[in-house]
């Protein structure tokens, strides 16, 4: 029998006092398919686990608020302390508000060490699984620990790194990028993960505002098409740099590509872990800097963002349990990348400190080497609960609609299916219903109507206003891509004179459609005519080959309306594929839109 996942979900603000319980969201069980059972059967056991979900969260939520130190007491102590905590919480300050202030421990210890310590050592802790390079790896807790962590640590040390410098990591999804991250915490240092094949520049820019003592490179990256040349990328954005690290930790991928070393400045990995004894882990208080990362910059440049310590650790530990429903024997897969925020929180530091499983895949969804490959992955690691962007699983429908790659592969050991990071459209989460058996929990904004349907919607910012009436972007592009034609789409708002804005549809059609452009377009206006409504003002649309998305997912629509409205569009380094600007440029120029804009850059 398939089981369910805890579907609380908790807003920190609110949990931290700061709102109301009606700020939140509450997630709702979509019931799954339980076999041969009866309508009447399933209808009773969502009925069963909504009741439960709902008394768990209404209980979270309500210890949250009236008992918020206690609360967090409780989830402080999912990781260990060197020395214990003077104040729960210290809010004095707002909104900068402390967690667990006085408190000292260490992020490697508490996701490597410490459970070697009890007995877990031989337990794997990474799995990697790389269909670009046809390699898999296993690596335990004390691998981790004994042969990597503790010695590249030792190593940065004799480097000079020492409690509160910067490390730069600029790698891609290998183990070596999460050792590299703990043996930089080990010592109390912060590390700063680049997104591995960022330009010159956008590393430039990460060089210049952390001034690390040290960048940790792979020799390569590897693409379904190309090879990334890593170490080639730093040295042309040290050159430009006004901030010059002092030394270069060098990965070389044998099997992908070799770089050739400055001997005055680099360093091999395997020298650096030979030349140096294990160090130990050296504490920090709980609100010290754990890490720099940077926001993906769909709306402007991107920002650096800094994570305390302890209250972050301690509560991607807890919602591991508590949220995703994971046990410590269980296998935990989140298809991200390093680069994001998904992938510090949980590729490394949520499933180790919790000390469970994690697979790192190196591949895509579906060229690597074709859509079924996460399927592959689920069925030969036996992955239990997964996480993963909206995105992705679009990309398995349009390439394998009817499974015809997956179904070579069993799923029965995952339990959960999680997708977070952008909207997600109901036709997706219908298809994906259908294909990964099992509760299906958004962790979004949305809500429910009369009949008891739950409808997921986007952030609230996705709104368009059309004649003094606000449309989601995300309820047209529902629609849109319900349209048996269509694999993917973005809607946006565009000036109008009498409406004020209007929206314009740019789409993707499905590489076996057969209909004509102005066919699809004629149907898109009449659905979204008969379910949205003539409110919409919905008839400008036009097909493209590709949308400008981020490389965690994300649409960047605000440069498409940047654009339309001929302002300068400055291309994010975040964007996967910047050449699809060019052709979006001159459909909008068709439409009527961005007569004067100059060339994105």
């Amino acid at each position: 029998m398939l089981t369910s996942v805890n579907g609380d979900c908790i807003v920190p603000e609110v949990l931290a006092g700061k709102g109301k319980s009606n700020d939140v969201f509450q997630n709702q069980v979509i019931p799954p398919r339980f076999g041969q059972r009866e309508p009447e059967e399933l209808e009773e056991l969502a009925l069963k686990q909504k009741s439960l979900d709902n008394q768990k969260y209404q209980e979270s939520l309500r210890r949250s608020l009236e008992e918020p130190e206690e609360f967090w007491k409780e989830v402080g102590q999912c990781v260990t302390w060197t020395k214990p905590w003077d104040e729960v919480l210290d809010n004095t300050k707002q909104p900068f508000t402390k967690w667990f202030v006085g408190g000292e421990l260490n992020a490697c210890y508490n996701a490597v060490d410490r459970h070697v310590l009890a007995g877990d050592g031989e337990k794997v802790a990474l799995i990697h699984d790389s269909p670009v390079t046809k390699s898999i790896r296993h690596i335990t807790y004390q691998e981790l620990q004994d042969k990597q962590v503790s010695r590249l640590a030792g190593a940065l040390a004799k480097m000079g790194v020492s409690r509160g410098d910067r490390v730069i990591v600029y790698m891609p999804m290998i183990p070596e990028a999460i050792i590299a991250m703990l043996a930089t915490v080990r010592l109390g240092a912060v590390h700063s993960v680049v997104f591995g094949g960022f330009a010159a520049r956008e590393l430039r820019v990460r060089i210049e505002h952390a001034e690390p003592k040290v960048i940790i490179v792979a020799s390569a990256g590897c693409e379904p098409n190309r090879i990334v040349r890593y170490k080639d990328i730093v040295n042309e954005a040290i050159a430009t740099s006004s901030v010059k690290p002092l030394h270069c930790i060098l990965y070389q991928r044998y099997n992908v590509a070799f770089a050739e070393l400055d001997p005055e400045y680099d360093t091999l990995w395997e020298d650096a872990l030979a030349m140096s004894e294990p160090h130990s882990c050296v504490p920090v208080e709980a609100n010290d800097p754990l890490y720099i990362l940077y926001t993906s910059g769909t709306t402007d440049s991107p920002k650096g963002i800094q994570r305390p310590v302890g209250g972050h650790i301690a509560t991607l530990a807890w919602t591991m349990q508590t949220i995703y429903g994971m046990g410590k024997n269980d296998v935990w897969w989140t298809a991200s990348d390093m680069g994001w925020v998904v992938g510090h929180s949980y590729i490394c530091y949520g499933p180790l400190v919790y000390g469970m499983t994690s697979v790192m895949y190196e591949g895509k969804p579906d060229r690597t080497p074709d859509p079924g490959a996460y399927f592959r992955v689920i069925h030969e690691h036996g992955v239990n609960g997964m996480l993963t962007a909206p995105t992705a699983l679009r990309v398995i429908k349009r390439a394998d609609p009817e499974v015809k790659f997956g179904t070579k592969y069993s799923t029965k050991s995952l339990r959960t299916l999680f997708a977070a990071g952008e909207h997600c459209d109901y036709d997706t989460l219908t298809w994906a219903r259908r294909i990964f058996d099992g509760f299906y929990d958004t962790m979004d904004a949305g809500f429910i109507d009369e009949n008891g349907y739950v409808y997921v919607m986007a952030r609230d910012d996705d709104v368009i206003n059309v004649a003094g009436h606000r449309l989601s972007t995300a309820a047209l592009e529902d629609v849109v891509l319900s349209h048996p034609d269509i694999g993917d789409a973005a809607v946006i708002g565009v000036p109008e004179p009498t409406k004020g804005e209007i929206p314009l549809c740019l789409f993707i059609v499905k590489q076996d459609t057969r209909k004509a452009e102005p066919e699809i377009i004629r149907e898109l206006i009449k659905m979204v005519r008969e379910l949205i409504g003539p409110i919409a003002a919905f008839h400008v649309a036009a097909a493209v080959r590709g949308l400008p998305r981020t490389r965690s997912g994300k649409t960047a629509r605000k440069s498409i309306a940047d654009l339309a409205r001929n302002k300068f569009v400055k291309i994010s380094g975040t964007i996967e594929d910047p050449t699809v600007y060019k052709e979006i440029k001159a459909v909008l120029q068709k439409l009527g839109y961005a007569k004067t804009a100059p060339d994105p850059q």
